[in-house]
């Protein structure tokens, strides 16, 4: 008899335990946001005021928060409170050059297999952040979103946590840390676009070659060499 009443008991605390995965997965999406799109950089936090911010209770909040240090995106110390990590030129340049080999893996995989739903989705969010960036000069989180989309469409996790892991550090936005490249390129505009298409082409190669453009691993080298 005992061993059938725990069976119910084991469910409920499974369910608990995946509502309780759950939560921190949306608390650390939403902090990445506020990252990504510069909200984070405007004060020091204490866990209890992003839980009031995130309108969520301070255990997701907590654990997300872990997570997010573990891939020093941010420095959590008791007397100063929770604040972005700085980091150094080299430091960035080198977190490009590992984000740029996942991408042109990914792109290269997502070409090949031409799965229509995939582009479709990169095609509209290409042209919702070139609309973001013409209005307000920034895309912010919808940038990560295309990246992001990018390489989940590439069908490997581990492809995707490891991007997911370093492409923050690429795209955060905060004072003296404004992201690579610290100025914009001339023909930058519609990068996202011409993504979009070198994918559609159905060409490896032609989509390699885009991110490598859109990265631009020639000015990367110089500041990791320093």
């Amino acid at each position: 008899m005992a061993s059938f009443a725990i069976i119910p008991i084991m469910k409920m605390q499974a369910r608990d335990l995946s509502a309780g995965l759950t939560k921190a997965k949306h608390a650390y999406r939403s902090l990445k946001k506020m990252i990504v799109d510069g909200g984070f950089a405007k004060r020091r936090w204490s866990v209890r005021l992003l839980a009031s911010k995130l309108g969520m209770s301070v255990v997701p909040v907590s654990e997300a928060l872990r997570r997010l240090e573990q891939e020093q995106l941010i420095d959590i110390k008791p007397q100063s409170g929770i604040h972005l990590r700085r980091m150094s030129t080299k430091e960035l340049a080198e977190a490009m050059l590992f984000r740029q080999a996942l991408e042109c893996q990914a792109a290269r995989i997502v070409s090949a297999e031409g799965n229509q739903k995939i582009l479709a989705d990169l095609e509209s969010l290409a042209a919702l952040v070139e609309d973001r960036r013409l209005k307000q000069g920034q895309a912010g989180y919808l940038d990560y979103q295309f990246h992001q989309r990018m390489v989940a469409g590439a069908g490997c996790e581990l492809l995707v946590a490891k991007f997911d892991e370093i492409a923050t550090r690429c795209l955060t936005k905060a004072p003296g840390h404004e992201g690579w490249p610290p100025v914009r390129w001339p023909d930058s505009e519609q990068d996202h676009l011409k993504i979009v298409r070198a994918i559609q082409s159905r060409s490896p190669a032609q989509a390699q070659r885009a991110i490598r453009n859109h990265i631009r691993a020639e000015r990367i080298m110089p500041a990791i060499k320093e």
